[in-house]
């Protein structure tokens, strides 16, 4: 359900609608606030340029981050295609292992109808 959240980031007030739990995005939002006044202390930026600066790097963290999915979305497609095919061959090993089974009872029996045979 959407609703209106308020929350403050550098003492200007903000009001947003969203889904999320308001206490998520306050939390957020304090979390913003700590690393933008972290860069204005460290680089003696202005809060504008800090969250400018902040921004960035997170799109650059969310890129990467991007990147690493696709990546190992292709390694678990590439698992899955590999799983599918040992299974393919096991059902393969299991049929041959059937007929080779059916195979050694008819042998079997053919043993004890010469056997049988013989005796007579």
């Amino acid at each position: 359900m959407l609703q209106i959240i308020k929350f403050k980031i550098c003492g200007e007030e903000y009001i947003i609608k969203s889904e999320e739990n308001p206490s998520y995005i306050i939390a957020l939002a304090r979390r913003l606030e700590v690393k933008i006044n972290e860069v204005v202390d460290k680089y003696r930026l202005s809060q504008h340029k800090a969250a400018i600066m902040i921004g960035h790097a997170l799109l650059a963290d969310l890129d990467m981050a991007n990147k690493d999915v696709e990546n190992l979305r292709k390694q678990i497609q590439g698992y899955v295609h590999e799983a599918g095919r040992a299974k393919n061959e096991r059902d393969d090993a299991l049929r041959e292992l059937d007929s080779v089974r059916a195979e050694l009872e008819m042998l079997k029996h053919s043993e004890e109808l010469k056997n049988l045979a013989d005796k007579l």
